[in-house]
């Protein structure tokens, strides 16, 4: 899905009355156990799951020129056929775009990520972002 058909998904099923669930992660393969537990955990946040996909570039630029090992196309499927996930699209641009575009009602950090250092900036973000979005449900 394109990131107007998300926006337009969102804001019909906040006019519902339905609480809109927004995680993401790169999601890259051989899939793990991680990523199931964040799938089958997330959908208990809200009504609906949207899932964003990091995008090939940034998935490169952060992990290395080798990956992503699956390209974003066929991260999408696999993350889009998992039952607790609504929709799914590609996240071009970061999480502080993403919130002030989508407007949802929880955020749900991916805590598989094992890099300590990325880790902690997630940490420090997360707080920040706290603060300027103070309406939106945080979870790590």
């Amino acid at each position: 899905m394109t990131i107007l058909e998300i926006i337009a998904l969102v804001k019909q099923w906040q006019s519902e009355g339905k609480k809109v669930v927004l995680g993401t992660g790169t999601f890259d393969a051989p899939t793990h156990p991680g990523h199931v537990d964040f799938f089958e955990t997330i959908g208990g946040y809200g009504d609906k799951v949207i899932i964003g996909i990091n995008s090939d570039k940034f998935t490169r630029d952060r992990k290395g020129p080798d990956r992503p090992i699956m390209n974003e196309s066929g991260r999408m499927r696999v993350v889009a056929s998992n039952r607790n996930v609504d929709a799914v699209f590609v996240a071009l641009s970061g999480k502080r775009g993403l919130l002030k575009t989508l407007k949802p009602d929880v955020v749900v950090f991916n805590g598989t990520d094992t890099d300590k250092s990325y880790e902690k900036q997630q940490e420090e973000k997360l707080n920040n972002f706290k603060k300027e979005f103070p309406n939106i449900n945080f979870v790590i």
